[in-house]
């Protein structure tokens, strides 16, 4: 309807400016004004000219056109966020996947995860192994493993994006190797029996039986071992958390790249059961000398997971 109404001002402008300048080519009290009305031309056909572009500015800055005076910002945050995730790393892009994959209705939730080092050049997710196992001492690590295990199988249909290429993280199975002493021995069995009421398939091994499944193996001062059957092994955990990124942002999240800082009042006020509402970020600082780079490096060494 705005549309419509514009042009037929604009229109409605143009057409007694064809009016006049038709106007004065006739005579006016008898004489003749040919050169007057040519001048006259001039001046009407650069103001009609004018009014065209005039025209052609106001079409694009409707609400149908791409155009806007305003500078872009799609590259920066929003204002305000129901969550914000501190870290892009695996672990930050599967939260932020799992609250979009959980939300009642699309956009219910506004989610921005921040990480301060786009490249992951010092990440733990890309410097670490890759690994899964099942073989774990609680029951809940052992179920949230076997569901990371049918996860990773059928990641395609969990993290598929449409028109983009299929997700392959390169699984290598490989079952986890567990040995123990005489000491530990005992403390094995009860891991393996709660692993397999849990569902893992796991296999004990007496010492003569590893030797036999490993020849390679030096067998002396074990006692006994534990062999993960399925589900276990490794892939590529950069391939891994692109998938997460990439699903992740196609359901709506926000990413910024940046350091968060809180103020110390929000933080005592989170502390003692209230909500942080403000969090900002700045531009992450550069590391240049070799002995930063080498103690960030020390500090995202992946550690063995407690069991």
């Amino acid at each position: 309807m705005m549309l419509r109404w514009c042009r037929s001002v604009i229109n409605g402008l143009k057409f007694p400016l064809i009016a006049g300048i038709e106007r004065t080519q006739s005579s006016i009290g008898g004489f003749s004004t040919s050169a007057w009305a040519c001048k006259h031309n001039d001046f009407y056909q650069d103001l009609d000219q004018k009014f065209i572009q005039f025209h052609k500015k106001l079409m694009e800055s409707l609400p149908s056109s791409d155009w806007t005076p305003l500078p872009p910002t799609g590259h920066l945050p929003p204002e305000r966020a129901d969550i914000v995730i501190v870290g892009g790393g695996v672990m930050g892009w599967s939260i932020a996947y799992w609250l979009k994959q959980k939300e009642n209705r699309r956009g219910a939730l506004r989610v921005v995860v921040v990480e301060r080092d786009p490249t992951y050049t010092r990440a733990s997710t890309v410097l670490s192994a890759g690994s899964i196992r099942q073989q774990f001492s609680r029951p809940e690590n052992i179920q949230m493993s076997l569901f990371s295990a049918l996860f990773l199988r059928n990641i395609n249909e969990y993290l598929g994006v449409v028109n983009e290429d299929p997700i392959d993280i390169q699984f290598n199975p490989s079952g986890y190797l567990f040995l123990a002493s005489d000491q530990g021995a005992s403390a094995l069995e009860e891991n393996y029996s709660v692993q397999r009421e849990q569902g893992a398939q796991v296999l004990l091994m007496s010492p003569t039986q590893l030797k036999e499944k490993f020849p390679w193996i030096n067998t002396d001062g074990v006692a006994l071992a534990s062999y993960g059957l399925e589900n276990e092994g490794w892939f590529d955990p950069w391939m891994l958390l692109n998938a997460f990124k990439r699903k992740a942002l196609s359901m709506g999240v926000y990413q910024c790249h940046g350091e968060v800082t809180v103020k110390m009042a929000d933080m005592y006020s989170h502390r003692a059961g209230g909500k942080v509402s403000h969090a900002a970020t700045k531009q992450p600082r550069q590391h240049t000398t070799e002995k930063n780079h080498q103690n960030k490096q020390a500090n995202s060494k992946q550690t063995q997971p407690k069991t």
